[in-house]
């Protein structure tokens, strides 16, 4: 058997289990949106995404506006968990809550 990967400890482990559960709860509404061809929910479920797309890239770019664009991110996936209905609803909820909880640790961490 292989052994699984650890999180990292204290609050770079919060940080990654968060990231990680927004990530899995975007994609996973996302794919409702697509399976129940709600093809404008799913422009809102990618938007998300795009933007932390736009995120990663700032950071790596022009760290001033790294802060900007998870904000907008953030919003976007706030929209979703307020906007989106049903099962898509409950996965961009599970999404806001873990990006909630990374971007909290992050400001933790890195202010």
């Amino acid at each position: 058997m292989s052994d699984f990967p650890t999180l990292p400890p204290g609050l770079l482990g919060v940080l990654s289990l968060g990231a990680t559960t927004g990530l899995v709860g975007m994609v996973f509404a996302l794919v409702l949106c697509l399976v129940q061809r709600r093809w404008s929910e799913a422009l809102w479920a990618v938007a998300p995404l795009v933007a932390l797309l736009a995120t990663i890239e700032a950071g790596l770019r022009n760290p001033t506006a790294h802060g900007a664009w998870s904000a907008a991110a953030l919003v976007l996936i706030l929209r979703n968990a307020v906007f989106l209905r049903e099962s898509r609803q409950i996965a961009s909820i599970v999404a806001a809550a873990g990006v909630s909880v990374s971007v909290g640790a992050a400001l933790v961490l890195f202010r």
